[in-house]
């Protein structure tokens, strides 16, 4: 982006080290305030977004019952880089996520058009996702697909939340 003189080059780079700067300050942190791994997915999703630009979109819809709750550390970049592995994103089908509030639960969800070829899974994501979920809440977390979406619901309790 440099050597090409991208206008959008200093904004990568700041938004790069951002995300790393994050990275080393959470690397040893179990669990972070929702909000702090919302900052930290930002600049995450811009250099996502620098690559796909308007083939991609994340829509944030938390409600307020959710401010303070707690979650393992990055698994919302997890989860959105598990949607961009998988998914086609193209201008023809853009890829959507979405990570809202659903009761007692927080759902990242994105529109399902599975790549053709599909990159090599080891659900190791998801499953540490789970894990770390059943460790800390004592609960686990939902994976639904449906025809139309993949969804992946984090579980909310006292346990877990400030």
């Amino acid at each position: 982006m440099v050597d090409f003189g991208d206008e959008n080059a200093s904004d990568f780079i700041v938004k790069l080290s951002d995300f790393y700067r994050y990275s080393l300050e959470s690397r040893q942190k179990d669990v972070v305030p929702i909000e702090q791994e919302l900052k930290m997915l930002s600049p995450y999703f811009f250099l996502i977004k620098s690559r796909f630009e308007e083939d991609i979109s994340i829509e944030i819809m938390l409600s307020a019952n959710h401010n303070g709750v707690l979650v393992p550390t990055f698994t919302l970049q997890l989860l959105v880089e598990n949607a961009v592995k998988h998914n086609i994103i193209s201008l023809d089908q853009p890829l959507h996520i979405e990570i809202v509030s659903d009761g007692n639960r927080i759902l990242v969800r994105n529109n399902l058009q599975l790549k053709n070829i599909p990159e090599p899974s080891t659900k190791i994501g998801l499953e540490n996702i789970n894990q770390r979920y059943m460790h800390l809440a004592g609960k686990t977390i939902t994976v639904e697909t449906s025809n139309n979406f993949f969804t992946v619901a984090l579980p909310v309790n006292e346990y877990i939340s400030n």
